[in-house]
């Protein structure tokens, strides 16, 4: 989070004094990690971000999944991924089992819904008007930006790894989160 603004703020007083953004304002990313490691929680605090900066006018978060993106039908994939897309303009997209759109059986439609959310990345009319965060598990994201459309991972700017938590880490940050509630004033469920 701390890097993320540090970069906004970055491009924003470099477009103010003239000078070239090496890195643009794509803030499309890749969460990776396996379920209940808060993949979907800091998206939704990213939209939070994004208004916050301005870099978005809204905080929401529209989340889907993979699934929503493909029909069964070679060439209405295209058409349901590009609604999907303008039902988010404006806020952040959050593809959840974003890795589902790699199939390894060939079928086109999903290489179809790929193929258009690459084009749609680089068209003026979504072109840093969303930011799009593609979650799923470690390996299998993997894949999806080596194999399905190159296009794809020149178009992510991060990818973020979450670690799976064993107990022990899980009770730190528990207690680390008790503590900042007592610092500010809050009672904590147990007290």
């Amino acid at each position: 989070v701390r890097a993320l603004t540090a970069q906004v703020r970055l491009d924003r007083e470099r477009r103010r004094h003239g000078m070239p953004v090496e890195r643009g304002a794509s803030l499309h990313c890749v969460f990776r990690g396996p379920p209940g490691t808060g993949k979907t929680t800091v998206a939704r605090r990213m939209g939070k971000l994004v208004e916050a900066l301005g870099v978005l006018p809204s905080a929401d978060v529209v989340q889907v999944s993979a699934s929503d993106l493909v029909t069964g039908y070679v060439g209405q994939a295209a058409r349901k991924t590009r609604d999907v897309f303008e039902s988010a303009r404006g806020a952040v997209l959050f593809i959840d089992e974003a890795y589902r759109l790699y199939d390894p059986t060939g079928r086109s439609y999903f290489q179809e819904a790929v193929d258009e959310i690459v084009t749609l990345l680089t068209e003026e009319d979504y072109r840093n008007k969303m930011v799009v965060v593609f979650a799923g598990y470690a390996g299998e994201m993997e894949t999806l930006l080596d194999k399905v459309n190159p296009g794809l991972k020149s178009r992510v700017s991060d990818v973020v790894d979450f670690p799976d938590f064993g107990p022990a880490e899980a009770a730190d940050i528990a207690g680390i989160y008790d503590l900042q509630m007592k610092i500010r004033g809050y009672k904590c469920w147990y007290d």
